[in-house]
């Protein structure tokens, strides 16, 4: 291409000069060193750092009177059933319905109420079926049984109401602490023997036994639950599609029920019996892989595994117990849980003692899967001003509920057009928040509910209306408190939930996350100020102490902060999590500053404590794709980025990395497609265009005309300008290098993270070996090489870096790296 080819850049402009070229980035460079301070932000945050502030711990009733939050309506009068039971709160659902706290008026006493789906009622014989197996287990009465009480109808839908046990399932101790040491073990199997044999004694056949189906109450006692159940459905009986599932769990089945025995007795509950005490032991299941229906199918060809092999000094006699309970044929088991009881007597190999192993971290912060909750974005009827506030409501809402550890929280993406209940299914929860935010004559009026998936009760509603949105900024707060009860969650809240938050500081939380997901730094830079505030304001907040954290993480990142702001970064992020140990936000924090300071097995292994708090988690999500990316494994990264960009678009980052992977796999129609949208905030559209700059060197776009820089923040708009320049013309001036320089810093300043250095080093190479300068290309990659590169993808598919692929230090740099990123990817899993 000529020079005066080149300096066309703007398509219909008129050609300038060199001259004018080198002035017009002169001019750039002039606008970015200005100040781009906003004043009366300058004096919010100057009066919020009064002398004063250092005990500033203002409550509600001291605020001035525009900000307190408006009173909340009244939730509307739960659903009444059968005139008697009053609905408080949902425990759980499963494949026969779902499982609600309610209240027995008539008694005043507390009751479970199992409300079962619809299908369930198909025929009037059905349901004169289940009354009756439902009567027949009202027989049983034991310590180890939940009592049956009552049987009724909510319009065409049977419901039970049974003893409510003030405990957890063994799902969920499985799923908290994986295997349980033996002593645990026996006696919780003496406690289900107990159950069992009351039940058969009384001619009741569970025939779904699973640890969903037994509760540990809060004083140890084991209890049964959903006797004469199962034993009322018999797959002709139901309708098309609904069979299988509602006749016992495939994972605990019996052979005999695989094979669609008609009369399965007893001795199928003692099959469960050992699978429940095999994964009790074990923390695994007897058979895995495959689907669901071909691990029940495995127990018919193969006999039942020896828990031994996973937990080998397990005690003889209960392994022995376990084996001989799952035996394939029905005869060869145990003819009644009366013989398991003696053969567990003779057990003498016990420990004297209980000693639970410690969980491995993943696992401790495993979720209940028959607990979940999603939360959709509000409808936003005010517009851009009113975005921040719809967005943070959100992310404040599950960062609360997602602090909590009996919870599954779930995101939906943000164009997610289907209703509430169809969201759910598709996500496979129980309930769903949503909300709408919308104008009024006088102000803002704020609706929120909560609706189960499976039954659409409307379980909560508030109605909130308030002068601005800043009245509403505590509305998540109060909310996420009440989900948590009716959620039957609130036990393990956090302490610091409870501490009095200024609206104002939940306002700043709000603006500053939103500012945060911005993609410049000069926004990130808005969000630290932000983000202090709030935090002066509420210092005891682990929810904005993670946020700040987060964002000074990526000041430390992005070079502005250096070793000072990773330090308080991490001080802030070990702060929440000690308030909040399920605080995602916070272990992505560490996470982020791992990446930063170059320790990529590290970061890998806070990355995953974060997904398995939250597997929703979009900063997790995004920095976990980039790291598959990078170290080889890029259709599984872009699925993670996917996923990020789709539950938050406004995290533009996540769709930009999402395109440079796809150009390195050469998915370049899709490429196109992502580039064809420029995003409309001015700090986005920096990272748009700079991305979009590089992709064109890659391709060697030198028709790419400039954008508009008119309105971007100036050291923005010259990082765009020195990019363009090079892409024209093929060539590194003086005074473009001298712009190249200030923008990416090597390593040898103190202010530049590992992580950092390495893009630096990586755009460098990129930038020089287009221009021709091998050799200096080749230095910046052994740069990038000495400080701990593990973008194995890069190295290996990036256009722009091919003549390096030739040199003699090629090979030696190539196996350095993808040892690195073997480290990591085998850090991240094979599902993260």
């Amino acid at each position: 291409m000529s020079r005066d080819a080149t300096r066309t850049i703007v398509e219909g402009a008129p050609a300038r000069s060199s001259d004018e070229d080198e002035l017009a980035v002169e001019s750039t460079l002039a606008d970015a060193r200005a100040p781009a301070v906003d004043p009366e932000f300058e004096s919010t945050l100057s009066d919020a750092k009064a002398p004063a502030v250092t005990e500033l711990e203002p409550t509600i009733e001291s605020l001035p009177r525009e900000v307190r939050p408006p009173p909340m309506s009244a939730a509307p009068e739960t659903v009444i059933f059968g005139g008697r039971y009053q609905v408080k709160g949902v425990l759980g659902g499963g494949a026969m319905g779902t499982v609600y706290r309610a209240l027995d008026r008539a008694l005043d006493e507390p009751v479970a109420l199992k409300l079962l789906k619809r299908e369930l009622a198909v025929s009037p014989e059905l349901v004169e079926r289940f009354r009756r197996e439902v009567k027949l287990s009202r027989r049983v009465t034991h310590r180890n049984v939940a009592r049956v009480f009552d049987i009724g109808a909510h319009g065409q839908q049977p419901f039970l109401t049974m003893e409510l046990v003030d405990g957890i399932s063994l799902a969920e101790i499985l799923a908290r602490r994986g295997a349980l040491p033996p002593r645990e073990v026996h006696s919780i199997a003496l406690d289900l023997c107990a159950g069992l044999g009351a039940a058969h004694d009384a001619g009741v056949v569970h025939r779904d036994l699973k640890p969903e189906n037994v509760l540990v109450e809060t004083g140890g006692r084991v209890v049964v639950t959903d006797f004469g159940v199962a034993c009322a459905l018999t797959e002709r009986d139901l309708p098309h599609g609904a069979a299988g599932a509602l006749v016992g769990s495939p994972a605990y089945m019996a052979p005999e029920q695989v094979e669609g025995t008609t009369d399965p007795d007893a001795r199928a509950d003692i099959y469960a019996f050992g699978v429940m005490l095999y994964e009790l032991c074990t923390g695994k299941m007897p058979w895995e892989g495959g689907s669901i229906f071909a691990i029940a199918a495995a127990r018919l060809v193969r006999p039942p595994p020896d828990p031994r092999a996973r937990v080998p000094d397990l005690p003889a006699t209960l392994a022995e117990v376990v084996v001989r309970a799952m035996a394939r044929k029905r005869e060869d088991r145990f003819a009644s849980v009366e013989e398991i009881v003696t053969a567990l007597a003779r057990s003498s190999e016990l420990p004297a003692t209980v000693l639970a192993p410690p969980p491995p971290p993943d696992t401790a912060l495993r979720r209940p899967a028959n607990r979940a909750v999603a939360v959709m974005p509000l409808v936003n009827g005010l517009g851009a001003e009113a975005e921040y506030f719809a967005r943070g409501y959100v992310a404040e809402l599950l960062g609360l509920l997602g602090a909590l550890q009996s919870l599954q929280v779930r995101q939906t993406p943000a164009t997610a057009g289907d209703g509430p209940r169809e969201v759910g299914r598709s996500l496979g929860v129980q309930t769903v928040v949503s909300g709408t935010l919308e104008r009024t004559l006088e102000g803002v009026r704020l609706t929120v509910r909560l609706v189960t998936v499976e039954d659409g009760l409307n379980l909560w509603l508030r109605r909130i209306e308030a002068s601005s949105v800043l009245q509403l900024a505590l509305t998540a707060r109060a909310h996420a408190n009440e989900i948590a009860q009716i959620l039957d969650a609130d036990g393990d809240a956090p302490a610091a939930r409870e501490t009095p938050v200024d609206p104002r500081s939940a306002d700043f939380h709000m603006q500053g996350r939103f500012a945060y997901q911005r993609a410049w730094y000069e926004a990130n830079e808005s969000a630290v100020q932000l983000l202090e505030t709030a935090h002066i304001l509420a210092p005891r907040e682990p929810t904005i102490a993670a946020t700040l954290a987060l964002a000074l993480a990526r000041e430390y990142g992005t070079g502005g902060g250096g070793e000072p702001a990773a330090n308080r970064a991490r001080e802030l992020a070990e702060q929440a999590l000690a308030a909040a140990p399920q605080l995602a936000d916070a272990r992505v924090a560490l996470a982020a500053l791992h990446a930063y300071d170059g320790e990529g097995v590290a970061a890998a292994g806070e990355l995953r404590r974060a997904l398995a708090a939250m597997p929703d988690e979009v900063e997790a999500l995004d920095w976990t794709g980039r790291l598959l990316v990078e170290v080889g494994d890029p259709e599984r990264g872009l699925a993670y980025l996917d996923r990020a960009y789709a539950l938050e678009p406004a995290l533009i980052v996540s769709r930009l990395s999402a395109t440079l992977a796809r150009a390195l796999v050469g998915d370049w129609q899709r490429v196109d497609h992502d580039f064809s949208v420029v995003p409309p905030d001015p700090a986005d559209r920096v990272m748009h265009w700079i991305y979009r700059a590089r992709v064109g060197i890659w391709r060697g776009e030198v028709s790419l005309p400039l954008p508009d820089l008119s309105t971007l923040p100036g050291t923005g708009a010259a990082s765009i300008m020195a990019m363009f320049h090079i892409l024209m013309s093929r060539r590194i001036e003086p005074h473009i290098r001298g712009l190249v320089e200030q923008m990416l810093p090597t390593r040898h300043s103190s202010t530049v993270a590992p992580r950092r250095a390495i893009l630096n080093a990586q755009l460098r190479a990129e930038l020089l070996a287009y221009a021709g300068l091998v050799d200096e290309a080749a230095a910046a990659l052994a740069d990038a090489d000495t400080t701990g590169i593990f973008d194995l993808v890069w190295l290996e598919r990036c256009p722009a870096i091919a003549p390096l692929r030739s040199l003699p230090d090629w090979s030696r740099i190539h196996r350095s790296v993808a040892t690195r990123a073997a480290r990591v990817r085998a850090a991240l899993g094979s599902k993260v």
